[in-house]
């Protein structure tokens, strides 16, 4: 079942009508009409005639519906910019919206609510243009390339096995989803678009004249979402702040490496994941007028059972835990690594390595070669984690070689600066790997010689930090100096 990739929005006093428009100039076999005063959504199949004089616009999906005081909205994509291909699929920006009112009047709001409507509209118009939302129409943005294989036999559609720590819009999707699962004959399922917020930069260069395409997501989880100081560790279910999935891509063709290739004219597909998130006790900085908030660790009798759930949630989808901790060992910090040292003691599961790495500290004065260190500590189980490989043809036959079997977890404060060097410190340690095993490089080659692609990595990695960096703390990453 695919996904609509552009509609036509009708406007009368009474409805909005949602009119998919094809490529191939035919006619829509199905339209969505929402009744505005309230808010009933029906699938007319085959489509029932608009009348001519309802007002029309161009769109590329439906965010979603939110109520406010004076009803519900409806949100929808105006203008969208493409990031690139990933197979056979486009990826695109959210690049405009608009936010509709379904209801025409707002006569039953006091004054004082018509004020506040105006701050909720407001607040939601500032998400909207802060947040980097990114979708595409075939390819599963939510997820993974390992669980897109892993999902490639389930028949449901998109928004079905979507990643639902990932979908970011579906609570505002609702609407649509709750009635396709209560209303059988009338599945939405193709006007129902996954959103995710993050990052997305798709890249296509060439070493030794072998092109290739790189791209690096970010997905930020729904669940804790916040700002700095307001959402902080962990909750009752495991869940902690901002919590980030970023995987690394590289597309090549199957043939790279002059042997033959198992699936003629096919492309080889290599992902790498890695996790950042908030260290997962009960803690919180109090905001005050000091330049540096006031650190407080609550002894909750919760704290080893959230801590336990959040590491179950974990494994279980990216398999063993190697947690790197990059806070001070002294001073300020110290204390939260205590915590966590303690913690992991007392859950003692041989399936979570962990290494308290004091970055300030090692890497002081400049030395950002130190980093290096964190690989030699974790060598032999990073040879093991290995990464994701498939080699796809022409004909869609999927032949999968390898499967990541761990991940990499790291932390400092915000996992946004020091997170995001060591974070692209191991990516390097993967490309490298990647690209010789399928021929771009040679056995003794580093990407790194090669200036374009060096200047490439560095750049996509750092605007990866800045971006992650503003949804949680308003501003830029730190630390982009060294990494760009």
């Amino acid at each position: 079942m695919a996904i609509h990739t552009a509609l036509k929005l009708h406007t009368s006093v009474d409805t909005f009508t949602l009119e998919p428009v094809h490529s191939d100039g035919s006619a829509a076999s199905e339209n969505v009409v929402i009744q505005r005063s309230t808010g009933e959504a029906r699938l007319n199949s085959p489509a029932t005639k608009i009348s001519s004089d309802q007002e029309a616009m161009n769109i590329y999906g439906v965010i979603g519906f939110i109520r406010l005081l004076a009803g519900e909205y409806m949100v929808v994509i105006t203008e969208r910019t493409k990031l690139g291909r990933i197979g056979e699929h486009e990826i695109y920006k959210v690049k405009d919206y608009k936010v509709l009112p379904l209801s025409r009047n707002n006569h039953a709001l006091t004054e004082a609510q018509v004020g506040e409507e105006a701050s909720y509209l407001s607040l939601l118009h500032a998400h909207l243009q802060s947040a980097q939302l990114h979708f595409s129409y075939g390819y599963e943005v939510t997820h993974t390339l390992q669980r897109q294989s892993e999902l490639k036999d389930n028949t449901q559609s998109i928004w079905e096995r979507a990643d639902e720590r990932f979908f970011w819009n579906r609570r505002l999707q609702t609407k649509f989803i709750e009635h396709s699962i209560n209303n059988k004959a009338e599945d939405l399922s193709n006007f129902i678009l996954p959103i995710i917020n993050g990052f997305a930069e798709i890249k296509t260069t060439e070493i030794n004249k072998k092109p290739f395409t790189f791209a690096l997501i970010s997905r930020r989880s729904r669940h804790r979402a916040g700002t700095r100081y307001f959402s902080r560790g962990v909750d009752a279910q495991g869940n902690v702040s901002n919590f980030n999935e970023t995987e690394q891509i590289v597309i090549a063709d199957a043939d790279l490496d002059g042997t033959a290739s198992t699936l003629p004219g096919g492309q080889i597909f290599l992902s790498h994941v890695q996790t950042r998130g908030s260290i997962p006790i009960y803690w919180t900085q109090i905001n005050n007028i000091k330049y540096t908030p006031k650190l407080q660790i609550f002894e909750n009798p919760e704290t080893e059972n959230s801590f336990r759930k959040h590491f179950e949630i974990q494994k279980s989808f990216y398999g063993p835990q190697l947690v790197i901790n990059l806070i001070n060992k002294k001073g300020y910090e110290g204390p939260m690594g205590v915590a966590f040292q303690k913690h992991i003691d007392v859950l003692n599961d041989p399936d979570i390595k962990y290494h308290h790495f004091d970055f300030h500290h090692e890497c002081s004065k400049m030395k950002w070669h130190r980093v290096s260190l964190l690989l030699e500590h974790f060598q032999e189980e990073l040879n093991a984690q290995g990464y994701f490989k498939a080699e796809i043809g022409r004909d869609g036959l999927e032949k999968v070689s390898q499967k990541q079997s761990s991940v990499v977890r790291t932390n400092c404060m915000d996992c946004l600066d020091r997170t995001n060097v060591v974070q692209s410190v191991v990516s390097r340690w993967v490309l490298n790997r990647q690209l010789r095993e399928i021929g771009i490089l040679g056995a003794d080659e580093q990407f790194e010689k090669f200036q374009h692609v060096e200047l490439m990595f560095r750049n996509v990695w750092a605007d990866n930090a800045d971006v992650v960096s503003c949804a949680y703390s308003g501003t830029g990453a730190l630390k982009t100096d060294f990494t760009r």
